[in-house]
Formats: C-alpha cells, sequence, structure tokens
C-alpha cells in the first residue's frame, strides 16, 4: 500500500468518526539519510518531507540520532531549574502539618 493511499484512508477514518485532521499539522519524515525527499499529497494538499518533526514531546530526525531532541530537552530542563531557583516556579506548594 503506498503512503498515499494510506493516508488517504487515514482521512476517511477521521471524516467516519467525526473528526478533522488539522493539515497545519501534518508531517512526513522520511528516515535514512538527510539527503531523502520527498512529498505525498493528501486530500490535494501536499506535505513536503523534513529532516526533524516534533511528535508529541518528542523531536524525530531523520538519521534517529535524536540530537535535536536531547538537545531541546536540556535547554527546557534548564529553564524550568532556573524559575525554580529564582522562585518563579508555576507551581505552588503546600506543606500542611498534622498533629
Amino acid at each position: 500500500m503506498s503512503l498515499t493511499k494510506a493516508s488517504a484512508i487515514m482521512i476517511r477514518w477521521f471524516n467516519t468518526n467525526f473528526m478533522q485532521a488539522n493539515p497545519s499539522k501534518r508531517q512526513l519524515i522520511l528516515f535514512g539519510t538527510s539527503l531523502q525527499t520527498g512529498s505525498i499529497k493528501v486530500n490535494d494538499i501536499t506535505i513536503e518531507s523534513r529532516t526533524i518533526v516534533k511528535v508529541l514531546v518528542t523531536y524525530l530526525d531523520s538519521k534517529l540520532s535524536f540530537k535535536e531532541h536531547v538537545s531541546n530537552s536540556c535547554f527546557e530542563n534548564t529553564r524550568y531549574c532556573k524559575q525554580v531557583e529564582h522562585g518563579e516556579s508555576f507551581y505552588s506548594v503546600i506543606l500542611i502539618t498534622v498533629h
């Protein structure tokens, strides 16, 4: 089955279940070498391949090296640590003492 046909089946499933796939969130990545490029057409929308895509909180790159993911995770963790260090945490901690 081609990728284009599989995508059409997925879109049909969304429609059957009263959902709509967001065109701006559709991504295509080809795993292997970074020189691989391509595109697919789904419901008259062309999706070009990318070298890095974000799926939930994980960054995937075409070589599956996870360099981008590790870099972003370190940056985010450092940012949160600095917020906590400076008392800028978004979370409040309430201590209740029971006697």
